[in-house]
């Protein structure tokens, strides 16, 4: 497991490696360990019907936060007409953004740009909606993220963050997830700058795959075929592997999906 660093006090790597939930060495094959898993966790249908219902879409624009290989952001444009613009700090998921948009048919209204989120607050002219989809504490405690994605949006736009909380009445705790707190317990947390919250959507498990392969069964057959070809890296593999699949356990047991959505003040 990786740690936690601080967003204005570290590297490029070690938020990518915090992001991505893996060892620093194991970055340059990321993108071939993840290549099955376009959403990288993100629940992509549920962001896009979630931004659908804040009002007329297609005129809105979009900002997608660490945005990954660009799941959301090209389902957003496609599916709603807007336009969306796409922020990554791991440039090789730019590109591989940069090349599904071009394959969706949306590159005109769906770019992708390679840049750190956090340095960037402020700078770009507001959007009307912010997404934030799967990344966890990656930019700190809750209230310093909801601090940071604030500024990428204009007064009374939205921001819509896809995250996990707690279960009601569990105490189990897992690596990574120590900011997880229950619903009631992350509201205030949310709400703290003075933004209104104004949806609370929960993710619903999709009983059409259950008899399928999981993402853990998907990344540990990329993970045996990389050990393979690198066996100097094969016990790294293998306890990424093992993580992804404890982590699959944890979150199934103990954890929610969530969409929240603020109304910037």
């Amino acid at each position: 497991m990786t740690t936690r660093p601080d967003p204005h006090q570290r590297t490029a790597e070690s938020m990518i490696a915090t992001a991505l939930e893996m060892d620093p060495e194991l970055l340059s094959f990321a993108p071939e360990l993840l290549a099955d898993l376009d959403a990288l966790g993100a629940d992509v249908p549920l962001i896009v019907s979630t931004v659908a219902g804040l009002g007329d879409s297609r005129d809105a624009t979009i900002v997608d936060l660490g945005s990954g290989k660009g799941a959301a952001a090209i389902a957003l444009a496609r599916t709603l007409g807007c336009a969306v613009h796409g922020i990554e700090l791991f440039e090789p998921f730019v590109h591989t953004a940069r090349d599904a948009a071009e394959a969706a048919g949306v590159s005109d209204r769906c770019r992708f740009t390679h840049g750190d989120i956090v340095q960037l607050a402020g700078t770009l002219p507001p959007a009307d909606v912010a997404v934030f989809a799967a990344l966890g504490d990656v930019l700190g405690p809750l209230e310093v993220t909801v601090g940071i994605l604030r500024r990428y949006v204009r007064p009374g736009g939205h921001i819509v963050i896809n995250d996990s909380c707690r279960r009601d009445g569990s105490t189990a705790t897992f690596p990574g997830f120590e900011h997880c707190v229950t619903l009631a317990e992350t509201r205030p947390r949310l709400t703290a700058h003075g933004d209104e919250l104004v949806a609370e959507l929960l993710e619903t498990n999709d009983e059409s795959t259950e008899d399928g392969p999981t993402e853990p069964d998907v990344i540990a057959a990329r993970a045996a075929e990389l050990a393979r070809r690198n066996p100097e890296l094969a016990e790294k593999l293998r306890a990424f592997v093992d993580d992804q699949r404890a982590e699959y356990e944890h979150l199934d047991a103990h954890m929610l999906g969530v969409v929240w959505v603020l109304r910037r003040h």
